[in-house]
């Protein structure tokens, strides 16, 4: 009797458990089956789609996360050819839908499909957001440009009640010309279409204020039908009244607090870079008419002027380095500014010193009894030995950097007799220190010091030695000596 009852208490206890492990089971479930469905791919993914190769797609798929409401999704699919519903059929394979339009895609047409939140799982979770795609059949079309507009770039006396008429390139994505459209001061209106969406017009539904500004500005929201994005903004300005004469208000190094004043006010602005951009601010927006020979630069430079978004500041970059030393004179509307280019970034690379040592067993400092300073048509003595050192030493711009290989590419010693050696054979040092350059104490300036060890060989025949740097050597900042550097020796 005691067996028996443990077999039936046994038989109890995996019923329990079996039943719990079922209660597990089904919370599981349950917890997996509250997660709203998602669309997890989708077909057509594409902005501009063909129709001709055998791999284009022939209907819209959308696969979801979880199996659907089959009836619930497909009443909340729509599928639009060129802003109208598009009839078609549906059919699935398990989580994925398909709908193939009446007809197939007709090419040249712009198709968006939606899915909204009434689509739903078979668990009634309903989709989170809405789902949307827009692509075009077709060959690709190009970037929208504005083509035409009216009122025209600085047009005066401006009817308070005329519309804006933009003509574009392309067909326009409507939506993100609405994005993009900005009027300054704001006024309220409506936009009209035509020409198969390229051409747009705003009328406002009250006044522009009397002898006011506008500005209309196009941001790179604005996209074609099919997707290409404007890659830059366009804008333009009219008054509805007589407009203000055009001023400079201000001129001053882009990259600096420094401004430059007119002649009138300080005769001339020292300190300027050779790659120094200026920014010109103005009373009022510069219409395009009036940028044509807004500026001239003398001496002559090419150089060019890029516009903010509101017309009223200029950016002057030069599209070759200024000269050093060099007096310039800006001319804009009736103002004049002269300044010099003596920045302390721009100094121009210069041989300083060179020092020269036969004898390796002499003290190795500049001054030492072993170093003599070379100077023009010195007369040297030469040994036979792989010892001797040439010390080059060259001022430069403060924070600029000597590269090792453009100065041993650059420079070269040269005798007049072949017989006679004299060969760079490595690079012992290179040491920065402050300047001492006596003709550069006016310019804060670097020098580095570069020591090579040389191979030298005498000859009983007097001759000639020629210390060279090749002209186009230059530092790390790009600044270069515009003539070769020369110093003859006698031996």
């Amino acid at each position: 009797m005691r067996t028996h009852g443990i077999g039936l208490y046994a038989c109890a206890m995996s019923a329990l458990i079996l039943t719990q492990l079922a209660v597990g089971c089904d919370f599981a479930e349950e917890l997996t089956q509250m997660r709203a469905p998602e669309v997890v791919s989708f077909s057509p993914d594409s902005r501009v789609v063909g129709l001709e190769a055998p791999n284009d797609p022939e209907a819209v798929e959308l696969e979801f996360s979880a199996r659907m409401d089959r009836p619930a999704a497909e009443r909340a699919f729509t599928l639009r050819r060129n802003g109208e519903i598009a009839g078609g059929r549906f059919g699935w394979s398990g989580k994925r839908m398909q709908f193939i339009p009446d007809g197939g895609f007709s090419s040249g047409a712009l198709y968006r499909y939606e899915l909204g939140t009434e689509a739903q799982d078979r668990y009634g979770n309903a989709l989170p957001r809405p789902f949307r795609f827009e692509f075009r059949t077709g060959d690709s079309e190009g970037a929208p440009s504005l083509v035409s507009h009216s009122p025209l770039d600085g047009d005066t006396k401006v009817d308070p009640r005329a519309p804006i008429e933009l003509r574009f390139s392309e067909a326009l994505d409507r939506e993100s010309l609405l994005q993009a459209f900005e009027l300054t001061p704001a006024v309220a209106g409506s936009f009209s279409w035509a020409e198969r969406d390229s051409f747009v017009r705003f009328t406002p539904a009250e006044n522009y204020r009397a002898d006011s500004e506008y500005r209309v500005r196009l941001t790179t929201a604005l996209r074609s039908r099919s997707g290409v994005a404007n890659p830059d903004e366009r804008s333009f300005t009219f008054h509805t009244g007589p407009r203000s004469d055009l001023a400079l208000t201000e001129l001053r190094v882009t990259d600096l607090d420094e401004t430059l004043l007119p002649t009138d006010a300080r005769e001339i602005t020292y300190g300027i870079e050779t790659d120094d951009r200026l920014t010109l601010r103005f009373n009022r927006a510069v219409t395009l008419e009036e940028r044509r020979d807004l500026i001239t630069v003398t001496p002559r430079v090419s150089h060019s002027l890029r516009w903010s978004a509101d017309a009223r500041e200029a950016e002057l970059e030069f599209n070759n380095d200024l000269r050093r030393y060099e007096l310039y004179q800006l001319t804009a509307l009736a103002d004049e500014y002269r300044f010099v280019v003596d920045g302390p970034r721009t100094l121009t690379p210069r041989v300083s010193e060179i020092w020269f040592n036969p004898d390796p067993e002499a003290e190795s400092g500049p001054e030492g009894s072993g170093f003599t300073r070379l100077q023009l048509n010195d007369l040297i003595t030469l040994t036979e030995t792989e010892n001797a050192v040439l010390r080059v030493i060259i001022a430069h711009a403060v924070g600029a950097e000597v590269e090792l290989g453009r100065f041993l590419e650059a420079f070269r010693v040269v005798s007049s007799e072949p017989s006679v050696g004299f060969e760079l054979l490595n690079v012992l040092s290179v040491d920065h220190e402050p300047g001492s350059d006596a003709v550069l104490s006016d310019y804060p300036h670097e020098r580095t010091s570069i020591r090579l060890r040389a191979s030298t060989n005498p000859h009983p025949v007097s001759g000639t030695l020629r210390l060279e740097l090749a002209a186009g050597f230059k530092d790390s900042f790009g600044n270069r000596i515009d003539e070769p550097f020369n110093l003859s020796l006698n031996y």
